[in-house]
């Protein structure tokens, strides 16, 4: 039986970096028709980080989410941009929060 390549259902708060890496991720190797066999061979990874990975477990290193991002033929930075309700990643320049001043 072929595994099931069905996008995430779940949109991760816009606060859960692991949870937006793992939507990301999930939802391109999908697209792909990869199984997380094929993403990990292509990215040099083990298959049951790539499965931990989407499925929040471990926080991932730098270096490997770059390798993911390759192989899925994204930049990086893609993997860690929140989704909205519509399923799109949120592209928002502004911010929330007001700009804090450090000392000289």
């Amino acid at each position: 039986m072929a595994p099931r390549l069905a996008p995430p259902e779940k949109i991760p708060a816009s606060n859960d970096l692991r949870g937006i890496v793992a939507f990301h991720v999930r939802t391109k190797r999908c697209q792909l028709g990869w199984s997380q066999e094929t993403l990990a061979l292509n990215c040099g990874l083990d298959r049951t980080y790539v499965s931990a990975v989407e499925r929040k477990r471990w926080n991932i290193s730098l270096s490997n989410l770059e390798a993911i991002a390759h192989a899925l033929e994204l930049p990086p930075w893609t993997l860690l941009v929140p989704i909205g309700k519509d399923r799109q990643p949120i592209v928002d320049h502004t911010c929330d929060h007001p700009t804090k001043r450090f000392p000289d």
